[in-house]
């Protein structure tokens, strides 16, 4: 083998690993789908607020003033209930027992309640009683916005449902009655009533003073009909929360969870395209999550049965999230549970906070690949230690990255000087080629014996990039995910670090990198190009040192600026470390 030929081979190889590892980047962390947040206009007046948890309502004596009066909401345009006068069956077939209303008439006006505390404003519609509005106070959407989690217009979030004659329905569209609302030990309580001629359903919603855990309580009063299941639905999903930017990330923005057949299973939009994603066994619970906040609905045991995922696309968008509901099921007698206890937690995806729950919900978050996860809750915790010191999460990214460096500065120091040694042995190796040229196998022998006897291992200077690369993805899972660096700035025009630090946007897309043109990437890439230059021994890969470095950049303009910050920061500690080598390389060994 000619040594142009040998050389040509290396360099297929090294093209076809940085390949690979464009390849397995784009499976790990497939492109989304476009995410868009346009706003609906909703029909009929917009509810007032009826009554406020607020810091004033823990005082003793503002808790015995008289509940402000509720507000009863104009009817929808359309009837809220089909013409067949309440029967839950025709609402889906036209057939079946028909249930009817036992009081008013369907679409004669609805009732409206929103409760507060220190870190939720829930709106909850009579019609359904269901969630129409869950607005995150200590999170800003846009200045002075708090963050708001509900699509509008779309069906809402726990929502009742039943299952008679195996057949599911809804009763969003079913007025119910604000039966009871006081103050408890473990908040306000608001009691809802649907009161149908076979069927009597209660529900209540119990918002405490703080926190994001709320409860619902769910009861079956009366049952002539053979209710076999009966549960809760968030069904129209999560909002886009973060705008326009977060479209240039990679990974699924929006996700669904289920603790069902002995594991934690998470599926995005792609996973339900065709059809829901059905849990027929023991469910413990079910998420709807967006990049950074999670709906979690998690029944006490006795509501603990068959959940299901699926699509969902609210009116007006071009998002796809996910719907998710659990139900309590019960025998075809109509025996069996009465009454449920649900905790809902509506909130940030706070690693530590949500675990604190005791609810198991924290395994629903995405740290990574199952094997991956370990870790990435160890580099969360650190950051987290670190920002306790470093009030700036950049700052605390720096010092991360410079502290992984001087672990594997030992390594990374052999493997520099191996590569300068193998630099040195290149007479020699070329000298094996042409003595060997006709018999691969003694060239072959020669040439391990050779690195054996100058103490050089032809690969250390991979070896220290592949045992970072967990620590990369770890960190990559972190930022990604984790509330902690949402709209967390850096310095100078670095705003957010969970978001590509894009300078400006060109009028068209470039493949692979979008409109936005990130600054961060670009001088990684310069960082990463000075490195190669300095690492290259064999003047015929200089075409690596160009083409990697263009890749590199290429791959990271849609990360979040913080793991562009990362790896930056591991760049200048290599190339300070082959500076500081620049003594001679160690001679080789005579042949």
């Amino acid at each position: 083998m000619s040594e142009n030929q040998g050389q040509e081979q290396r360099a297929f190889w090294a093209v076809l690993l940085a390949m690979a590892v464009l390849l397995l980047w784009s499976v790990m962390f497939p492109a989304p789908e476009r995410q868009r947040s346009v706003p609906v206009e909703r029909e009929g007046t917009p509810s007032q607020e009826i009554v406020g948890l607020q810091e004033a309502s823990r005082d003793e004596s503002s808790r015995d003033r008289a509940m402000p009066e509720t507000t009863r909401a104009p009817a929808a345009p359309d009837r809220l209930v089909p013409e067949d006068a309440g029967s839950l069956l025709g609402v889906i077939s036209g057939s079946g027992p028909r249930l009817k209303l036992s009081g008013e008439e369907p679409g004669a006006g609805r009732e409206t309640v929103r409760l507060e505390n220190e870190e939720l404003s829930l709106e909850i519609d009579g019609q359904g009683a269901r969630l129409v509005e869950a607005r995150l106070r200590r999170f800003e959407e846009e200045p002075g916005e708090p963050v708001q989690l509900i699509p509008e217009g779309g069906p809402g979030a726990l929502g009742s449902v039943l299952v008679l004659q195996g057949q599911e329905i809804s009763l969003d569209r079913f007025n119910f009655r604000l039966a009871q609302q006081d103050e408890t030990a473990g908040g306000r309580r608001i009691v809802w009533e649907l009161p149908l001629e076979e069927v009597i359903l209660r529900k209540a919603f119990i918002v405490p003073r703080e926190g994001n855990l709320i409860q619902v309580e769910h009861e079956i009063v009366e049952d002539r009909v053979g209710i076999s299941a009966w549960g809760l639905s968030w069904a129209g999903g999560l909002r886009v929360t973060e705008g326009p930017k977060a479209g240039g990330q990679r990974g699924p923005y929006f996700q669904g969870a289920v603790l069902a057949e002995g594991e934690v299973q998470r599926k995005n939009p792609k996973d339900a395209w065709k059809e829901p994603l059905e849990y027929p066994g023991h469910a413990y619970f079910v998420t709807s999550q967006n990049k950074y906040f999670l709906a979690a609905i998690v029944p006490r045991e006795e509501g603990q049965g068959p959940a299901k995922l699926w699509r969902v696309t609210p009116a007006g968008t071009e998002d796809h999230t996910m719907g998710a509901e659990i139900l309590a099921e019960r025998s075809p007698g109509g025996l069996g549970a009465t009454r449920v206890v649900y905790d809902v937690y509506i909130g940030p995806q706070d690693y530590a906070g949500i675990k604190a729950l005791g609810l198991g919900i924290e395994n629903a978050m995405d740290l990574g690949m199952k094997w991956v996860r370990p870790l990435s809750r160890t580099v969360l915790a650190f950051l987290i230690w670190l920002h306790r010191f470093i009030p700036n999460y950049g700052f605390v990214i720096v010092l991360f990255a410079a502290a992984v460096n001087l672990v594997f500065f030992p390594l990374t120091f052999k493997s520099t000087k191996s590569m300068r040694d193998m630099a040195a042995l290149k007479p020699q190796l070329d000298a094996l080629k042409q003595k060997y040229k006709n018999d691969q196998q003694k060239m072959s022998e020669a040439t391990m014996k050779l690195y054996k006897e100058a103490g050089v291992n032809p690969l250390g200077g991979c070896l220290p990039i592949l045992l970072q690369m967990p620590i990369f993805f770890a960190l990559y899972a972190v930022l990604f995910r984790t509330i902690e660096l949402r709209q967390e700035p850096f310095i100078l025009w670095i705003r957010d670090l969970s978001q590509p630090d894009v300078i400006f946007h060109l009028p068209f897309a470039i493949p692979f990198i979008g409109t936005g043109v990130a600054a961060l990437p670009i001088i990684m890439g310069v960082t990463s190009f000075l490195q190669s230059k300095m690492t290259m021994a064999d003047p015929n890969q200089k075409a690596m040192v160009y083409l990697m470095p263009v890749m590199m950049t290429v791959i990271f303009f849609s990360f979040p600026s913080g793991l562009v910050l990362y790896w930056l920061t591991s760049n200048l500690f290599t190339i300070s470390t082959k500076l500081f080598m620049k003594a001679p390389p160690t001679p080789a060994p005579a042949s």
